[in-house]
């Protein structure tokens, strides 16, 4: 029982002392194909939660999970000109309507 208790204890102790992160992980310059057949050549960077590529030519691709669009949508139009949303068809709209509301302040 007491061996148990502190196997137990070690197993936390080293669960609290080591920080756990996300595994990193960077492809190098490859071709990828995307879901729409359009191939491009770059590098892709990121961890399990939140990956990006990037191009020969500097463009950013980003892909993330959020629990609703409109979480996206107000840091999309806080970027400016700089960013295009590609998909999916109902984000966009709601860009341009936040930008739509923020040009009428001016």
């Amino acid at each position: 029982m007491k061996s148990s208790l502190r196997i137990l204890l070690s197993v936390f102790i080293l669960s609290v002392v080591i920080e756990i992160k996300p595994a990193p992980f960077d492809t190098g310059m490859a071709t990828f194909t995307q879901p729409n057949d359009v191939s491009f050549t770059g590098r892709i960077w990121g961890d399990e939660f939140i990956w990006w590529a990037e191009t020969e030519d500097g463009a950013i691709i980003f892909e993330c999970t959020v629990n609703a669009l409109t979480e996206i949508a107000a840091w999309i139009v806080a970027r400016g000109e700089g960013v295009k949303v590609l998909q999916p068809e109902e984000l966009k709209l709601q860009v341009i309507e936040l930008a739509k509301g923020t040009l009428k302040n001016y």
